[in-house]
């Protein structure tokens, strides 16, 4: 690298002249720099050229980056990166910029006019083939598209608008992804020692010192139609938003969120999007009004799922084509994919029915990873309350069951039944033979004698 500077300083307006110029220079040294960079890598050329008074000279610069590599954290890394850009006084242009992730690029041209090398206006484009996105929540996920982003600034106001044209997000199998706890600050948690009052009394001189005009960005960003596409979700979304965030204050989202059309996975049965759609109205902390409804066609009909609220504080309607089940049976039906012909009622309550879909749901989880390595296709809880025989007195009663199909039509299973009387048996094999969409036989057996042969015929009105 060489440079050299020559001030005139000896004039009313002082002036400087100077060149800088490095060649194949190593970005190792960035990641040192700053915090929030893992690594870095590859290498840079610079050509700049300043002149000029001294309070506003002419800068021309040119800059190229070849072979980069860089990993912030919380992101996944860039590699390949190459760029060549230009400045020539109030004008810069973005000449080309490509970016490799995941297996995928990412392409982009852009300008800029400044002052005092702070942006006025910009534009830029940018095209994206398998581009992994690296950023959580979808670290995986991969974007292909057109995207343009163009700004302009106004008083204390950055105006940005951000433009989908046309794209498709690629997202990996949603039960894949992990929760994780967040690492952020807790609110309800105050730290008293030194340095934490040292920073909350630095945060509080800060914030005395704040003037009426603050830096203001405002980001309109829309999509007329955006691919969303995976193992779980199918669906078509469009997106009209707007974000104000003003410096030292949370962020302001209005707009709306919509899925036009899809299907997405629901504990493995797939559900038709009749409608959903996110509006958010600027609350300090996002809480959008939801208005949702999904349907699937089950073999005893077709159950619609509907919320209402907002995200905070929703609530879940369910509903049939035909009407004949109630709340307690359709949610059984959501979760277990099934309703079970030989179960009988809760005794009236709901409570217990709810209880036991969940159980269902919870069980059928926790036992999906070993039954499926044991070739079991059916695994199944059921609670209901019963009345003692002798002493009339109100029992709980638990049933887990796992099982698995011969055939399409033949099912057998053994169930466990925990709380039975004397009477009734405590082990069971069962079996099951679909004979057509209404006729179902059905056999059970046990370990203290008690069996039935039943046909079931079943009609929905």
């Amino acid at each position: 690298m060489s440079a050299r500077a020559e001030l005139a300083l000896n004039q009313p307006k002082p002036t400087i002249d100077g060149e800088l110029s490095g060649k194949n220079l190593d970005l190792g040294f960035l990641s040192a720099l700053v915090a929030d960079l893992q690594h870095t890598a590859g290498r840079l050329t610079v050509e700049a050229r300043v002149q000029g008074p001294l309070a506003q000279p002419k800068v021309a610069a040119r800059v190229q980056v070849t072979d980069g590599r860089l990993r912030a954290r919380g992101m996944a890394e860039l590699k390949g990166i190459t760029l060549r850009a230009s400045l020539d006084g109030q004008r810069a242009r973005l000449e080309r910029l490509l970016v490799r992730s995941g297996g995928g690029q990412l392409a982009a041209t852009g300008a800029a006019r400044l002052a005092q090398f702070v942006p006025q206006e910009f534009n830029l484009t940018a095209r994206a083939r398998r581009f992994r996105l690296g950023v959580a929540p979808v670290t995986e996920a991969t974007f292909d598209g057109r995207v343009r982003i163009s700004g302009k600034k106004q008083g204390d106001t950055l105006l940005t608008r951000v433009t989908i044209d046309e794209g498709a997000v690629q997202v990996p199998k949603l039960a894949s992804q992990r929760s994780l706890h967040a690492t952020g600050a807790l609110p309800d948690i105050v730290f008293v020692d030194p340095a934490a009052r040292a920073d909350q009394a630095r945060m509080q001189r800060a914030s005395g010192r704040r003037q009426t005009a603050q830096p203001t960005l405002e980001l309109d960003a829309r999509a007329d139609s955006l691919m969303v596409r995976g193992e779980d979700l199918d669906v078509e979304l469009a997106l009209a938003l707007r974000v104000k965030a003003v410096a030292g204050r949370a962020p302001r989202v209005f707009g709306t969120v919509e899925i036009r059309r899809g299907q997405v996975m629901i504990l493995g049965n797939r559900y038709q999007v009749d409608r959903a759609m996110a509006r958010f109205s600027g609350q300090p902390q996002p809480d959008p009004m939801l208005d949702v409804r999904l349907r699937h066609d089950f073999a005893e009909g077709t159950v619609s799922i509907a919320l209402r609220g907002t995200l905070g504080a929703h609530q879940l309607l369910l509903s049939s084509e035909p009407a004949s089940y109630d709340q307690s049976q359709l949610l059984s039906l959501v979760l277990t994919g099934r309703l079970d012909p030989r179960a009988g009622d809760s005794g009236g309550d709901k409570a217990l029915a709810v209880a036991s879909a969940v159980a269902q749901a919870v069980f059928g989880l926790l036992a999906k990873q070993v039954a499926t390595k044991m070739g079991i296709d059916v695994t199944r809880v059921g609670i209901s309350q019963t009345q003692d025989t002798e002493t009339s007195e109100a029992r709980i009663r638990a049933e887990a069951e796992i099982g698995k199909f011969i055939t399409r039509g033949l099912y057998v299973a053994y169930r466990r039944v925990f709380g039975a009387e004397e009477t009734e048996n405590a082990n069971e094999a069962l079996g099951e033979y679909r004979i057509s969409a209404r006729w179902l036989l059905l056999a059970l057996f046990g370990d203290r004698g008690v069996g039935n042969l039943d046909l079931a015929w079943t009609y929905h009105y």
